[in-house]
């Protein structure tokens, strides 16, 4: 946030970060809004709530402003629902900000930084199953293949009916068997 603030710009994520801390400071209950692929400020007043999109200068949201963007991201695949429309707290805002930290390593195949952020999100979001596959696959890359094995183990407990549990199965039979040939 503080590059955010020296260099005026940035994802929409972090500028609705900073609108949603100035708005309170101001007096406005603000609100960060997780549109999929998009994030957007709620401003509440006791009219109506406005939708603020700081990545865009400011501009006023409508839903058929958002219909429209999820179009041309998704391809008309996801419509808006009003969930999506919800405020979310500031653990999730976090969440989300850091899995985009995540992919960026990820992405660079940093995998120790990554390593750290998959830390960090669990820590906001404990129930990221997701997270627990992610920080599996990280461990194994860094060759921690215990620790890899335990938290595919984990990830399949909270989700076992997922498309890939077979060959997730097969890779912590693999990682056990990698992981007791070291010691």
């Amino acid at each position: 946030l503080n590059d955010v603030l020296d260099r005026r710009t940035g994802i929409p994520i972090s500028l609705c970060a900073v609108y949603i801390e100035v708005a309170r400071r101001a007096g406005f209950p603000a609100f960060g809004v997780g549109l999929p692929g998009h994030f957007l400020v709620r401003l509440e007043d006791p009219e109506a709530g406005l939708l603020v999109d700081p990545f865009h200068g400011g501009a006023i949201v409508s839903e058929a402003d958002c219909q429209e963007r999820l179009d041309r991201i998704y391809e008309g695949r996801v419509k808006l629902e009003a969930s999506m429309l919800e405020p979310c707290g500031r653990r999730a805002m976090l969440a989300r900000m850091l899995r985009n930290l995540k992919a960026i390593y990820l992405k660079n195949e940093e995998h120790e930084r990554a390593l750290r952020i998959v830390e960090l999100v669990l820590l906001a979001d404990e129930q990221a199953a997701e997270e627990l596959r992610d920080r599996g696959e990280l461990y194994a890359a860094l060759e921690c293949y215990g620790y890899a094995a335990r938290d595919l183990s984990k990830y399949l407990e909270r989700r076992p009916a997922v498309a890939e549990a077979p060959e997730i199965r097969r890779k912590i039979e693999e990682l056990e068997l990698r992981a007791r040939r070291l010691h």
